[in-house]
């Protein structure tokens, strides 16, 4: 029978899995609700900040909340983490014009970083190896069923009570997840005392802010190249200066001899591609179901259902596999049959059957979630127990730019696509009718005898998708055999 101790730390455990649901929640939920948002609030120009500035700055406060719980602790930091998660909630909900909202959606991001990479250093620190490695895959299922779901629910709240409501729905949740906290998680941990590295924190930030704009700039239909020359220069320099001062802190954000730890890297750079490959099969399949087989946005979002649900039992599958299987044969397995769901898509044809997007996405979630548990027990597994903090940080990072640098190819090659399609037939088609070919909604109002030649251009355009995919897979697979497969028990 359990202890109370062992009680309230499952209860804290499924609290921060709830921290897990609401940051991959508010990931997707908002792409549904941004056209009456736009109606309402008006400012269509500004309408890619509202999902950019939250992933922003999830991806640049996640090393700097690691390396500040070192100091305060992770349980006091997740409470003023989702606090500022539920205040900034509120205030989206009740903007007035689209600044207010972005402005609210940038400190959402900030409590975003905590509740997204926290959870992982709780895990790594604080949890013996199978609990760990449970722990980590509930996490991972839950993040990934939400950001799944969460175009449905938000489409399913604007049209019931309103697109506010997709907001303010944060407020009881996060509430009930703090009171969880309080009254279940039990921290032991002995505070760092050094002095914060205050200017590795913001030459980071302005280092990844620089970056991530740049790639969002390269995926645009029309990017400019002025502005990407720019924003690249103070990336390379700032970024230059970030490891000059690292390497002079007393305690740097992130320790420089990770980047020498030879395991660790292998497998960040394997996920970064991974990551890549997540983005594309959510972004790029319910808009192919859409958009070449003219399925409604409904239909076109139940195509990955299958994937969602399987990557979840894939992540449950962790724990028992890593009883009787290495990490190195679980994660190169499943590579594999993660690159064999990219490579059904790549041969798929335009008359193909919409099921064989369905059994792509299947095979690709349950490899997917069996991958990726078991990658997050392996990259702490890497380093010394006095890094997985700031090691696990660092991976979450090099994830997140990963899905946005390669989404962001793709995305330039399928605007190539168009770009060329375009010039071939002389101006007969145009760009406004390839963008709405790729929405059910939208299609319905093209020239019916345009479309067929609409819906093979952009089948062109996803069969390039497709294999540029396989190769970045293919990348993803080679780190498997770069990785030495160090553990901590072995590092030298």
């Amino acid at each position: 029978m359990a202890t109370t101790a062992e009680k309230q730390q499952n209860t804290a455990m499924h609290a921060f899995a709830l921290s897990n649901v609401m940051v991959g929640l508010e990931s997707t939920i908002v792409a549904t609700v941004i056209p009456a948002i736009v109606d309402e609030l008006h400012g269509i120009r500004l309408m890619s900040w509202v999902l950019t500035a939250y992933l922003l700055m999830m991806a640049v406060t996640a090393p700097i909340w690691t390396k500040l719980s070192e100091r305060y602790g992770t349980k006091r930091l997740m409470i003023i983490g989702t606090t500022i998660f539920v205040l900034a909630s509120i205030t989206e909900g009740l903007s007035v014009n689209m600044y207010m909202l972005i402005v609210a959606r940038l400190v959402m991001g900030i409590g975003a970083g905590a509740m997204a990479q926290l959870p992982y250093v709780i895990y790594g620190t604080q949890l013996p190896t199978e609990k760990r490695v449970k722990a980590i895959g509930n996490a991972i299922g839950a993040y990934s069923i939400a950001s799944a779901i969460g175009p449905l629910i938000g489409g399913w709240i604007t049209d019931s009570i309103g697109w506010r409501w997709v907001f303010f729905i944060n407020v009881p949740i996060g509430l009930l997840m703090i009171w969880l906290i309080v009254r279940n998680y039990h921290e032991q941990f002995t505070p760092n005392r050094e002095t914060i590295d205050y200017r590795g924190a913001l030459s980071l930030s302005v280092a990844i802010i620089s970056l991530m704009l740049m790639i969002q700039e390269l995926g645009a239909q029309n990017p400019k190249m002025v502005v990407v020359a720019v924003e690249a220069v103070i990336a390379i320099v700032v970024g230059a200066y970030f490891f000059w001062t690292e390497r002079h802190a007393v305690d740097p954000i992130i320790p420089m001899n990770l980047f020498g730890n030879r395991s660790y890297m292998a497998k960040n750079v394997m996920m970064f591609f991974q990551y890549g490959m997540v983005s594309f099969v959510n972004s790029y399949i319910p808009m192919w179901g859409q958009g070449i087989y003219g399925l409604s946005a409904l239909k076109g979002g139940l195509i990955l259902v299958p994937s969602s649900i399987l990557l979840a039992v894939g992540t449950r599958m962790v724990s028992p596999l890593m009883a009787n299987n290495s990490e190195k044969r679980l994660i190169r397995t499943g590579s594999y049959a993660m690159l064999l769901a990219i490579v059904i898509l790549a041969v798929v044809q335009q008359t193909s059957s919409v099921w064989f997007l369905a059994l792509a996405g299947a095979v690709f979630g349950i490899s997917t979630g069996i991958v990726n548990g078991t990658s997050q027990v392996a990259v702490q597994d890497a380093v010394a127990q006095d890094q997985i903090g700031p090691a696990t940080a660092l991976n979450s990072l090099i994830r997140t730019i990963g899905s946005t640098m390669v989404l962001s190819m793709l995305s330039l090659s399928l605007n190539t696509t168009f770009k060329n399609a375009i010039n071939a037939h002389h101006g007969k088609i145009q760009i406004n009718q390839l963008n709405a070919i790729s929405s059910s909604a939208s299609a319905a109002d093209l020239p019916s005898k345009l479309v067929p030649l609409l819906r093979t251009i952009l089948y062109q355009g996803f069969h390039y998708l497709a294999l540029w995919s396989v190769l970045f897979m293919a990348l993803s697979i080679l780190f498997t055999y770069v990785d030495p497969w160090k553990t901590r028990d072995n590092l030298k």
